[in-house]
């Protein structure tokens, strides 16, 4: 893979979350595929008041440790703030980054984990650049379906 390193600026997503692990979401009984149900059923009416209907964030944040650890995952959209976040929802802050930036072929889940799958074998042993472990995030657009790798 190319290097294709790029800087963001920082934004606000405003979503879904919960909390799990790469173990859990193999085993068959992930929490990631519930949350994607959820947000699809109920978006429309609890997300109304976001800047851009046509980009879905999935954040990964708050890791525990490494890929191997718990993180949070948000599913939402972009926010134009963080000051009146609906109830039963999270805002969460992702600050300017830089970013590694995979594309998946297609938004189905075995696209999508084709393209992680991609970035563990990009990062094994690899020691520059280094995954930051801050906040990772897949970003669904018009223009397709990418993983952005803080490093």
């Amino acid at each position: 893979m190319l290097e294709n390193i790029v800087r963001l600026p920082a934004f606000e997503v405003v979503g879904f979350t919960t909390r799990t692990n790469n173990a859990l979401e193999m085993s068959g009984q992930g929490r990631i595929g519930p949350l994607w149900h959820k947000f699809m059923e109920t978006a429309e009416k609890t997300l109304a008041d976001v800047i851009d209907h046509s980009l879905t964030f999935s954040i990964y944040t708050n890791y525990e440790s490494d890929q191997t650890g718990a993180y949070d995952v948000i599913l939402g959209k972009p926010a134009s703030n963080l000051n009146s976040v609906p109830e039963g929802l999270r805002g969460i802050a992702i600050p300017a980054a830089d970013y590694l930036v995979f594309p998946a072929d297609s938004p189905t889940p075995e696209a999508i984990q084709a393209a992680w799958m991609a970035v563990y074998e990009y990062f094994a042993g690899r020691t520059n650049p280094r995954r930051a472990f801050t906040a990772d995030f897949e970003r669904y657009s018009a223009d397709g379906i990418h993983l952005y790798i803080a490093v």
